[in-house]
C-alpha cells in the first residue's frame, strides 16, 4: 500500500533535505566541542520516529481525508525536530528568527493536524465496530433465515425491533411489510 502514498513520501523527504540545505547555506557549523550529545539524540530521535511512523501509517491505510491528516501531522512534527536537530549544529545569527519559527510552526501544527486526524480516526473506527457490529449479529443469528429465500423469519424481526428501538427510544421509526400472494 505503501506504492500509493508515493508522492507524500517524496514530499516528506524532499522537504527534509530543504530544512537542511537552509541550515547548510543560511547558518555556520558548530565546532564538535558546543554539541549537545544529548539533545542531538532527543530531537533526532523524535524526527526518526515521527518519520518511521509516518512510514507505518502510509503503508498500513489506503489514501483518504483520515490518512492525508495523519501524514500531515506526522510529517510536519518530524520536520519540526529535524529542523529542532540541526541547530544543534549550525549556528543561525540572531538577526534571522526563521529557524524559530520553522521550528514552532512545524511543532504545533503538526501537533494541531494530527490530533484532528486522531479524532477522524476515532469516528472512522466507531463507524467500521458499528458495521462489524451489525454484521457479527447477522452471522450470529444465521438460523433465522431460510435457506431457500434467506429472508428472515418473524423471531428475527421482533428481536431487531427491539434492538434498534432501544438504540434510539426518542427517533421515530417506519416499518414496511409487503405480503405476496401465490410465492
Amino acid at each position: 500500500m505503501l506504492a500509493l502514498h508515493r508522492t507524500s513520501l517524496a514530499a516528506s523527504i524532499a522537504l527534509a533535505i530543504v530544512v537542511l540545505c537552509l541550515y547548510v547555506s543560511l547558518g555556520a557549523a558548530k565546532p564538535a566541542a558546543e554539541l549537545h550529545w544529548l539533545d542531538v539524540a532527543g530531537e533526532g530521535g523524535t524526527a526518526l520516529l515521527c518519520g518511521s511512523c509516518l512510514i507505518l501509517i502510509l503503508a498500513g491505510r489506503p489514501a483518504g481525508h483520515v490518512t492525508t491528516l495523519l501524514a500531515l501531522g506526522l510529517g510536519a512534527l518530524m520536520l519540526g525536530a529535524w529542523a529542532d536537530c540541526l541547530d544543534e549544529f549550525f549556528k543561525v545569527p540572531s538577526t534571522q528568527s526563521w529557524d524559530s519559527w520553522l521550528e514552532a510552526v512545524c511543532t504545533l501544527g503538526g501537533g494541531l493536524v494530527l490530533t484532528f486526524g486522531l479524532h477522524h480516526y476515532r469516528l472512522e473506527q466507531l463507524t467500521l465496530s458499528e458495521h462489524l457490529h451489525k454484521r457479527e449479529r447477522l452471522f450470529r443469528d444465521h438460523r433465522s433465515f431460510d435457506r431457500v429465500t434467506h429472508i428472515a423469519n418473524a423471531d428475527y424481526l421482533r428481536r431487531q425491533l427491539t434492538i434498534e428501538a432501544s438504540r434510539a427510544p426518542e427517533d421515530a421509526a417506519s416499518l414496511v411489510l409487503l405480503d405476496v400472494d401465490r410465492f
